[in-house]
């Protein structure tokens, strides 16, 4: 005879929205691992929350596919008027501009989307910094148009479209976490970084104080540092040498007497001691210890990611949405085999 074990989870309707929230926003990962707060979350998911993050998923896809469509017929074509201005065989042909006009509707709907949260939330809008990133995302959007428009191969034109680039890689990384086997990959990469900001901090520390060592010694006036200055390009000369990459020209040159060059010697070999051997290793070291925590604890911190998807999905959801009995039912009961 099989017994089953009835679980009966009430008030699920929750239009105000705030249970969700409330589970989002738990430190306790613990309940995570409840059989009741799973099957909660993975009934939501399954009845709505799924197909609307999937919907902005492939608006997003589509965005950067017209950027990387846009991005061949522009730059990587040889018909760029700057480069091309002495040759007569190049037809003086502007950049489609149909795709531009496509990449304006696919934000539309990152605009509406972020827009309604806005008019929901007010002023808790701002406490996400992920909504930064959204309105980023956006804003540049269209002053990536305005200026492919004006002119594709100026500056800050080109500045532009690598920013827009940069945002769209990030949330992509913020769309791959609705895919069960992805989200894995993203939340520990989210969960690491987070973990290594004061180390990075330090290493930052560290870097700064080396190159004013440097600069004690000499100027580095390294061609390849020309248009960002000697002291910018003394902190890049520090972490390309706490990286492996030895350049010693712009030290010990034949105008530099020996003591100077000995005091470059010890300089250059506390650097290397410090920057590449201890701490890039500390660095890694951390790295692994953060992964195995986040691997250890990954159901949990998936279900809680899940959790502020749905919270995120149910702000954007109007009153009358929210009274669909199936996606919001009163009562939610659950069976599983009592062994």
């Amino acid at each position: 005879m099989i017994v089953y074990k009835i679980n009966f989870l009430p008030s699920l309707s929750d239009e105000d929205g705030t249970l969700m929230e409330a589970i989002a926003n738990s430190a306790e990962l613990e309940i995570f691992e409840t059989d009741a707060v799973k099957d909660l979350i993975d009934y939501k998911w399954s009845a709505y929350a799924s197909s609307i993050h999937i919907l902005g998923f492939l608006f997003h896809l589509s965005y950067i596919l017209e950027l990387l469509q846009y991005l061949n017929i522009t730059f990587l074509w040889d018909w760029d008027p700057v480069l091309n201005a002495d040759r007569d065989d190049i037809i003086d042909v502007r950049p489609h501009t149909m795709y531009l006009w496509v990449i304006c509707v696919l934000l539309l709907y990152p605009l509406g989307y972020d827009g309604n949260q806005l008019y929901k939330q007010g002023r808790l809008y701002w406490n996400d910094p992920w909504n930064y990133i959204d309105i980023l995302n956006i804003g540049l959007g269209y002053a990536n148009v305005a200026l492919q428009l004006w002119s594709p191969w100026a500056f800050a034109s080109k500045l532009c479209y690598i920013f827009v680039l940069l945002i769209c890689l990030i949330k992509l990384f913020f769309f791959l976490r609705i895919f069960m086997a992805l989200s894995q990959i993203v939340t520990m990469m989210k969960a690491v970084v987070l973990d290594l900001q004061v180390f990075l901090l330090f290493f930052f520390t560290l870097i700064c104080m080396g190159s004013l060592a440097f600069d004690v010694l000499a100027a580095n006036n390294a061609p390849e540092y020309r248009k960002i200055g000697p002291f910018l390009g003394q902190i890049i000369y520090v972490l390309r040498l706490s990286l492996g990459d030895f350049h010693f020209a712009p030290f010990t040159g034949s105008e530099s007497s020996a003591g100077q060059q000995n005091l470059f010697w010890l300089a250059w070999f506390i650097m290397v001691v410090l920057c590449s051997l201890v701490f890039l290793n500390f660095i890694i070291a951390e790295v692994c210890n953060s992964y195995q925590t986040v691997k250890d604890n990954i159901d949990s911190l998936i279900y809680k990611e899940r959790a502020g998807l749905i919270s995120e999905a149910e702000d954007i959801m109007t009153p009358n949405a929210k009274r669909h009995k199936y996606k919001f039912p009163k009562y939610l009961i659950t069976r599983e085999v009592d062994i």
